[in-house]
């Protein structure tokens, strides 16, 4: 039904953050050790003073093209990313946390080094769920979110393979915007490639329109089981609270959801103050965007 179980089968919800910098540096921000990484969940007795964020779940946005290829602009082996991703991954495991291994940036069908928010998956991202999927068949609080924020025109295509034409995005490889045509392979190819491996862990899938709308999940709804879907609200004009229902707050009483990211750009709560209370009176898993280490950048940047 619409309700995820723990292991002793009670209705669970997730409660995070995004750990932000790995999706476009293979290096991260530098603060993946063992201490900074406890700041995210629960203050211990062994554990050092500061800010504790009291999380159940952190996520990982990573990219599928520095997973295969490294990045040369920062000095990285793909087998060096892969190392740190695993190392992440087991430290917030050990922590008792939950972690989503989320696939933030795609490459265009291998035309963007380093990667970017394009609209869709492509053959690369099928690869990418084919290798990760089995490090992690065995971590049953390791959730796969498969593709950030799909942005197609038609929801054929965000479900079915489809050519993209003219996807524009910037790429912070070059510090620039690029514009490429590829083919994408549908949401589904990449729950199908993950099941494909024998893994059974919860996958994540986000809707249209930058991952926010669902609203038509029942007509194209993804073939296979432990499919939680997703939703990405912000502040925009068509994100407001009066679109919520009809975008992600009614599908909930019938689909498991969660929001795998959202967030307010002012430092304000206006937003997200009613947000959180709409999640949580429709059982709604959230994760805020994000905690990330900005030098310089104010309190909440």
């Amino acid at each position: 039904g619409n309700t995820i179980l723990d292991s002793s089968g009670h209705p669970y919800l997730f409660h995070g953050i995004g750990r932000d910098s790995l999706e476009y540096s293979c290096n991260g921000d530098g603060y993946f050790d063992a201490q900074s990484l406890a700041f995210m969940g629960r203050r211990g007795s062994k554990t050092a003073p500061g800010t504790y964020w009291y999380a159940n779940t952190v996520r990982l946005p990573l990219s599928e093209a520095i997973w295969l290829n490294g990045q040369a602009s920062k000095g990285c082996s793909a087998a060096q990313y892969q190392s740190l991703v695993k190392q992440t991954v087991d430290t917030l495991t050990k922590m008792k946390l939950n972690v989503i291994i989320d696939l933030q940036w795609s490459d265009a069908g291998g035309q963007a080094s380093g990667g970017a928010g394009w609209e869709m998956p492509d053959n690369d991202s099928v690869t990418f769920w084919q290798q990760v999927a089995p490090i992690y068949v065995s971590y049953s609080n390791v959730l796969f979110e498969l593709f950030n924020e799909p942005h197609p025109t038609r929801w054929v295509c965000w479900l079915k393979p489809c050519t993209i034409h003219n996807d524009t995005s910037y790429v912070s490889d070059c510090n620039c915007k690029q514009t490429f045509t590829y083919q994408s392979v549908g949401m589904q190819a990449l729950v199908t490639a993950v099941r494909n491996t024998g893994a059974t862990n919860l996958v994540i899938v986000a809707g249209m329109v930058w991952g926010y709308d669902l609203s038509r999940i029942a007509q194209f709804a993804i073939v296979g089981s432990n499919v939680v879907y997703d939703t990405h609200p912000y502040p925009y004009s068509n994100k407001l609270p009066s679109t919520w229902d009809a975008a992600f707050g009614n599908i909930s009483a019938t689909y498991p959801v969660i929001s795998a990211e959202n967030g307010e750009y002012d430092c304000g709560t206006s937003y997200m103050s009613p947000l959180l209370s709409y999640f949580d009176a429709h059982n709604i898993s959230w994760i805020g965007w994000s905690w990330v280490v900005i030098p310089g950048a104010p309190p909440c940047g």
